[in-house]
């Protein structure tokens, strides 16, 4: 392996190379990490013999989903129920009105959050 490159387990052969399905190389970074979007290959580690699972992100609000107004919440860059609970009022946030200012407290008293 030199710098740049990472290892690819081809599922299926990209067209016009020379891989060989079922079994890994080495590639240069940029070119594996297209066969994998593609849905040529997985990364893997030849050492421990095993795919390498991408990180998984954490998620960037604990909005629940059926929370009132996420949507515009999330647009307004309010990503989190403790920003939330300190605002005064909702209705500073374009797309909330009222309606979702009454429902938002609402559902934080039944959520007791």
């Amino acid at each position: 392996m030199s710098k740049g490159q990472i290892c690819i387990r081809f599922n299926e052969v990209p067209p016009g190379t020379n891989y060989i399905k079922n079994t890994h190389s080495w590639v240069n970074k940029s070119e594996g990490e297209k066969y994998v979007k593609q849905g040529f290959g997985v990364l893997y580690d030849p050492t421990e013999k095993k795919e390498i699972k991408p990180k998984t992100e954490k998620p960037s609000t604990d909005l629940p989903y059926d929370f009132p107004g996420r949507s515009h919440f999330i647009d307004a860059k309010i990503f989190f129920i403790k920003d939330i609970k300190l605002m005064k009022d909702y209705d500073q946030i374009p797309g909330v009105g009222q309606s979702i200012e009454s429902k938002v407290i609402e559902y934080l008293k039944k959520h007791k959050l």
